[in-house]
């Protein structure tokens, strides 16, 4: 049996950025810090945000981000292997839900699906929805799709 993580596929979805007058392209999109102007890729950096919160039991205002780290910087120095240093402990609790189920594939091998997989795709969602350019930031509408999938295989997997 081979153990891989679920992977969903990230589309990724640019929004439009301003270009400068020069021939150069330089991203220049509002953000609510820094214009106070509503933007959905904002929208999607605090959803983001929202899940990376969730999953890493840690605001962006903790004290562990007192020096100048942030929340997706945490949460990235750590994905993928070594998620389990910063999902909150309360997650971690079932080992049960991280020996994983095996699914039949269309393939001979077999498909081992984790918990532990499921919340490492999720994860990777809320990072995507975070990066520093609003423009390279997953729509919500992929975002949404891709958290579907994510349930769905792990629904498929433990039949709940």
């Amino acid at each position: 049996m081979s153990r891989q993580v679920l992977q969903v596929p990230l589309h990724l979805h640019c929004h439009q950025c301003h270009l400068s007058n020069n021939s150069a392209p330089l991203l220049h999109c509002s953000e609510y810090g820094t214009s106070g102007e509503v933007s959905t890729g904002g929208d999607v950096y605090s959803f983001g945000i929202t899940l990376l919160e969730m999953f890493a039991g840690k605001a962006p205002t903790d004290e562990a981000f007192k020096d100048g780290l942030t929340l997706p910087e945490f949460v990235g120095e750590a994905f993928p292997d070594k998620m389990e240093q910063i999902l909150d402990p309360a997650l971690l609790l079932d080992e049960a839900l991280f020996s994983g189920v095996v699914l039949p594939s269309s393939e001979e091998s077999e498909l081992r699906v984790t918990a532990y997989d499921c919340l490492v795709s999720a994860v990777r969602v809320g990072l995507s929805c975070c990066r520093q350019a609003p423009c390279q930031r997953m729509a919500m509408r992929d975002a949404a799709a891709e958290l579907c999938l994510i349930r769905d295989a792990c629904v498929r997997a433990y039949g709940q």
